[in-house]
């Protein structure tokens, strides 16, 4: 699926016990957390997500666009939050 992401918003820190995924930007920029890791991408930054390791997404300025590839079992419902601005948690 392709996530859009608008200029300085974050998706919820999240975590799937059922499924991996990868992401690919494919506009903007912005910050990829994983784990204890939080990284800087761009067009092009490429990241894998092991099972049930927290992550999530943060655009830049301009927002970001994210191709997301999930391996496994998925399942809307295996999504534990952790942190979410709009009280999903």
């Amino acid at each position: 699926k392709i996530i859009t992401i608008n200029p300085n918003e974050e998706l919820s820190l999240q975590s799937h016990s059922k499924r991996e995924e990868f992401w690919r930007v494919i506009r903007g920029d912005g910050i990829f957390e994983v784990g204890d890791k939080k990284i800087i991408v761009e067009d092009g930054s490429e990241q894998y997500v092991p099972l049930k390791t927290k992550h999530r997404m943060q655009a830049g300025s301009e927002g970001m666009d994210v191709l997301e590839i999930s391996f496994g079992e998925y399942d809307e419902g295996d999504i534990v939050r952790f942190e979410d601005k709009y009280g999903r948690v």
